[in-house]
């Protein structure tokens, strides 16, 4: 009689399953990690800009007026002397625009100017990106911030 045939390894139907099963995975992995990092450059932009902010009450204390402007149809932030030289200046990231808003709306405001006392009319920045957009409310007097999320009303989100 013959012995029993032992069966040892995977065929290859079981390996090309398990293959198919971690790039499925990892598609999944890649799809959720872009979306981490573009998160991730949308927040690290929102915390430049209230540097900037901050940046730019230390100036005006220090040279005088100082003036933040969104060029580049929004896509750069700069804080200027009143000569025009540059001192500091923030980039959005691809996809990412800014804007100043004002409470109540009226005609778009693109600048902000600090004083030697390092006050400023109270104004508004939005950060957007597809889908999604934050606003915060900055105090003049203060620096202080008020956050709210507007979301797209096209995807169901509240205005």
């Amino acid at each position: 009689m013959r012995a029993a045939h032992l069966r040892s390894g995977f065929t290859l139907i079981e390996v090309l399953a398990v293959i198919v099963l971690l790039a499925l995975v990892a598609g999944a992995l890649t799809v959720r990690l872009g979306a981490v990092s573009e998160a991730s450059a949308f927040r690290a932009t929102r915390a430049s800009l209230r540097d900037l902010d901050a940046r730019a009450r230390l100036f005006a204390r220090s040279t005088g007026a100082v003036v933040m402007r969104v060029e580049d149809e929004g896509r750069r932030v700069v804080l200027r002397r009143g000569s025009g030289a540059e001192l500091a200046a923030v980039e959005c990231p691809q996809g990412v625009t800014v804007a100043f808003v004002t409470q109540p709306p009226a005609a778009p405001a693109t600048a902000v100017t600090f004083d030697r006392l390092d006050r400023a009319p109270d104004y508004g920045l939005e950060l957007a990106r597809a889908g999604r957009s934050d606003r915060w409310w900055v105090c003049g007097e203060t620096g202080w911030t008020d956050a709210e999320s507007v979301h797209d009303e096209a995807q169901g989100r509240r205005p």
